[in-house]
C-alpha cells in the first residue's frame, strides 16, 4: 500500500491519495495562539514630516501617458476656463496630469484630448500638487464612459 501527500488544501485538511482513493484528514496550526495572547495594538498617527515617504493606494495601476489635454471646467464659479494639460500617466478611472495652473479640488472638468487614444472623458479634480514654480500635479476621477447608442 503506496501512499504519499499529494497536496494541501487552504481549509488545513490534508489530501493523501493511495490506490483505493483519497483520504482527507485535519492538520494541526502549528501558528495558533489563543487570543489572550496576541497583542492588539493601534498604530500612533503622527504628523506628517518633510523627509517621511508618502505613498498613494489606488483601485487599479497606472500606464504611462504621452500627449496633451485640454480641462474644461463646468462649475458654476469657473465654467469656461480652461487649462493646458501635459500627460503623465492613465488608468480606466483616473488620470494623471502637469499644468502651469492650480485647478480647485473638487472641480467638475470635460477632458478633451490630443496625441492620445482616448475619447473626451468627464471627470473631477482630486489632486492638485505644486511640485515647482508654475508646476502643479494634478490628479483626475473619471467618471464612467459612455457607450455608444
Amino acid at each position: 500500500m503506496d501512499s504519499s501527500p499529494q497536496s494541501e488544501t487552504s481549509d488545513s485538511v490534508g489530501l493523501w491519495a493511495c490506490r483505493w482513493g483519497f483520504w482527507r484528514f485535519p492538520m494541526a496550526d502549528l501558528n495558533y495562539r489563543p487570543a489572550a495572547e496576541i497583542e492588539f495594538t493601534q498604530p500612533e498617527r503622527s504628523a506628517p514630516r518633510g523627509d517621511s515617504l508618502q505613498f498613494e493606494q489606488r483601485r487599479e495601476s497606472r500606464h504611462h501617458a504621452l500627449g496633451s489635454a485640454t480641462a474644461f471646467l463646468l462649475d458654476p464659479e469657473h465654467f469656461g476656463v480652461t487649462h493646458a494639460l501635459t500627460l503623465a500617466d492613465r488608468s480606466d478611472h483616473g488620470l494623471g496630469a502637469f499644468s502651469s495652473q492650480p485647478l480647485p479640488l473638487g472641480a467638475t472638468v470635460t477632458l478633451g484630448f490630443s496625441g492620445f487614444d482616448m475619447f473626451a472623458r468627464r471627470g473631477r479634480v482630486v489632486r492638485c500638487e505644486q511640485i515647482g514654480d508654475q508646476q502643479y500635479r494634478l490628479g483626475f476621477e473619471l467618471d464612467a464612459a459612455l457607450s455608444a447608442a
